[in-house]
């Protein structure tokens, strides 16, 4: 190992040998041990570790304005930025809630749906002949509904 090649490391990876690239650490190790310089230089990145170590742990005290303008800084960065929005899902969940009213309004305000006793049915059909009720009844009514369904044109009179 050269000793440029230990500088390098030294620069890039702090004056700890435990933060070396694995692969170099026992030459660059040996190398650096042997010579006063390179002592030196660790001892000076040793420093500089602590230095950065401690300024990443310490607490900055913040007023609730400072919090308040830092706030109002990201929100107003991410709007520029064009973060993407979800409007859509407000949009959907409001149609949703809309709609679920208005399906409401429109069951509620027919008569049936007013809670209450069911009536009961009565098959009663009053044609030219008078009253009919029972089987006769339900034959009359029957013809009626399908009467007025199924009209059949002339050619299919022929059919039937």
């Amino acid at each position: 190992m050269e000793r440029g090649r230990v500088i390098e490391i030294i620069e890039a990876y702090g004056g700890s040998p435990a933060a070396w690239p694995e692969d170099e650490r026992a030459a660059a190790e040996r190398l650096a041990m042997s010579d006063s310089a390179l002592i030196a230089m660790m001892n000076d990145a040793r420093s500089v570790d602590r230095l950065l170590r401690d300024w990443a742990c310490e607490l900055v005290p913040v007023t609730d304005a400072d919090a308040d303008a830092a706030a109002e800084r990201a929100l107003g960065e991410a709007y520029r930025s064009g973060a993407p929005r979800r409007w859509w899902m407000r949009a959907a969940f409001g149609g949703a809630i809309a709609a679920s009213l208005a399906i409401g309004a429109v069951l509620l305000s027919r008569p049936d749906a007013v809670p209450g006793p069911a009536p009961v049915a009565q098959p009663k059909v009053q044609v030219a002949l008078g009253d009919l009720s029972g089987e006769d009844a339900q034959a009359a009514h029957d013809m009626l509904v399908w009467g007025n369904v199924f009209t059949p044109t002339p050619e299919e009179e022929m059919v039937l």
